[in-house]
């Protein structure tokens, strides 16, 4: 029980020292400024391939993970933003979400190289149940690409699984957090940010959603060197 709870420990100091905190503002804020432009984007790719209703599914899809009482003032303002007309949507939308998302998969890279101590060198990295699920597979393989390519520098699936469950684990942990802080003290939002409050919802919650994702990067890199100092000692 010692061991574990040094490695949460060290990974939390890792965390903080490689300025976990900002990185996960950065990312929380690309997910949520880039969220929009991408449906207003699908929105019209689906209508002019006859599918109107294919970016609700995909926002039903994303925000299946979400603790209900942040995913429902998102949903209604997707499903707001989907049902107004947009002129020029496909162009102006598709900039936008490419600006924003590049930017937020940026911040995900900057994030893990930092939690894996690791630098890049230059031109270097040239119905509801089954509903859940898919959310659950989708997300064990992003987080898998995420922690295998996007850090500089290489690591064996051994050793970023840990960093990966615990990421799992704590969003889970988080998200039903989450959900009852806001069953009791939604008004505390309202009251402070008046019609921004479903904005801030969604990115306190997005905030220490890319602030787990980060600190599984950290717990990967501090068990590092516990891995390496034990497998120098058996070859001794």
């Amino acid at each position: 029980m010692r061991r574990p709870f040094h490695i949460a420990v060290d990974a939390y100091w890792h965390f903080l020292a490689d300025d976990g905190w900002a990185i996960a503002s950065h990312i929380a804020l690309s997910a949520l400024m880039a969220m929009f432009p991408f449906f207003i984007v699908l929105t019209s790719l689906a209508g002019v391939f006859g599918s109107n209703d294919l970016a609700d599914e995909v926002a039903k899809l994303m925000l299946a993970t979400w603790p209900e009482e942040a995913a429902v003032p998102i949903a209604r303002e997707i499903h707001d933003v989907l049902t107004t007309t947009h002129t020029g949507a496909l162009t102006v939308g598709a900039l936008f979400a490419i600006f924003f998302a590049s930017s937020g998969v940026e911040s995900l890279r900057i994030g893990l190289n930092r939690a894996y101590g690791m630098v890049d060198e230059p031109l270097e990295g040239t119905f509801t149940f089954f509903r859940f699920a898919i959310s659950v597979v989708v997300l064990t393989v992003a987080l898998f690409v995420a922690h295998k390519w996007l850090p500089a520098g290489r690591r064996r699936v051994v050793d970023i699984l840990p960093g990966i469950v615990a990421t799992l684990a704590l969003w889970l942990i988080a998200g039903i957090a989450f959900g009852r802080y806001l069953a009791e003290f939604a008004i505390t939002y309202v009251s402070y940010y008046a019609g921004l409050a479903s904005a801030m919802i969604a990115l306190v919650f997005l905030y220490w959603t890319a602030s787990i994702f980060v600190y599984g990067g950290a717990i990967n890199s501090a068990m590092r060197p516990r891995a390496t100092a034990a497998a120098a000692t058996a070859d001794t």
